[in-house]
C-alpha cells in the first residue's frame, strides 16, 4: 500500500495541497504536470463530452489519480473536482519521471500499454453512457 511516508521519503519535491468541496483539481483536456495521492478526502473522476457528466470513479484515503499523462504523455482523459475537503500529495511531473526512467524499459512499457488500456476502455464506457443518454 502505498503510503504518505514511503512518498516523501522517495522524493522531496512532492507537496501537499487542500482542495476544497467541489473544487476542481485539473480538466479534462489538459496537459498534465502532476500525479496526486489521496491524504484524506475524496476525489470524483468524470467526463462531460457532450455537456453530459458521466461519472468515472471515485479515488479514496492512499488512492492515485491524474497519472496518466505523466506515464504516457497524451492529455487528461477525465476531469477532477474535490468531492469532499480533500488532502492531497502533489507528485510533479519531473519526480515522477525521474523514478519511471529508474525502471527498466520493459516495465516502462508495460505501465504505457496498461494506460492506454484504462483510456481505451474509459472513452468506450463515456461513449455507452452517452449513447444510451442521447437515445432517450
Amino acid at each position: 500500500m502505498m503510503t504518505e511516508q514511503s512518498l516523501m521519503n522517495g522524493a522531496k519535491c512532492i507537496t501537499r495541497k487542500f482542495f476544497r468541496k467541489g473544487e476542481e483539481i485539473f480538466d479534462e483536456g489538459e496537459k498534465g504536470y502532476n500525479a496526486y495521492v489521496v491524504i484524506s478526502g475524496s476525489v470524483e473522476i468524470f467526463s462531460s463530452p457532450d455537456g453530459v457528466k458521466v461519472i468515472l470513479g471515485e479515488v479514496c484515503e492512499n488512492g492515485l489519480f491524474g497519472e496518466m499523462p505523466l506515464i504516457d504523455g497524451a492529455p487528461r482523459m477525465a476531469s477532477a473536482a474535490a468531492k469532499a475537503d480533500t488532502n492531497c500529495m502533489v507528485i510533479p511531473y519531473h519526480a515522477f519521471r525521474e523514478k519511471m526512467e529508474s525502471n527498466d524499459p520493459f516495465t516502462r512499457a508495460m505501465l504505457r500499454m496498461l494506460s492506454e488500456n484504462v483510456r481505451s476502455s474509459s472513452r468506450r464506457f463515456v461513449d455507452n453512457v452517452n449513447g444510451s443518454a442521447n437515445s432517450h
